[in-house]
C-alpha cells in the first residue's frame, strides 16, 4: 500500500509529471489515502488503549522477568 501510495502521490505532485493528475489518479488516491487513515487511526488506538492497559495489567501481575541467559 505504501509504495502505490508514494508512486500515486509522485504523480499527483508536481515532482513526477509535466500534466496534471487524471481524475482517475485521483480517485485512487482518495481510496488509498482514507484506507491508510484507517489503518493509522486503529494502530494509534491500539497502542493508547490495549498497549496501556496490558502494561497496567502486567505491572500488577506477580511475574517476574528473568534475566536473559543467552
Amino acid at each position: 500500500l505504501y509504495g502505490r501510495l508514494s508512486a500515486l502521490a509522485s504523480d499527483i505532485t508536481r515532482n513526477g509529471v509535466d500534466f496534471r493528475p487524471t481524475d482517475p489518479q485521483r480517485e485512487v488516491f482518495a481510496v488509498f489515502d482514507q484506507r491508510l487513515n484507517a489503518v493509522n487511526s486503529r494502530f494509534k488506538a491500539f497502542m493508547e488503549v490495549e498497549v496501556k492497559n496490558f502494561n497496567t495489567r502486567l505491572k500488577k501481575s506477580e511475574l517476574q522477568l528473568l534475566p536473559d541467559r543467552g
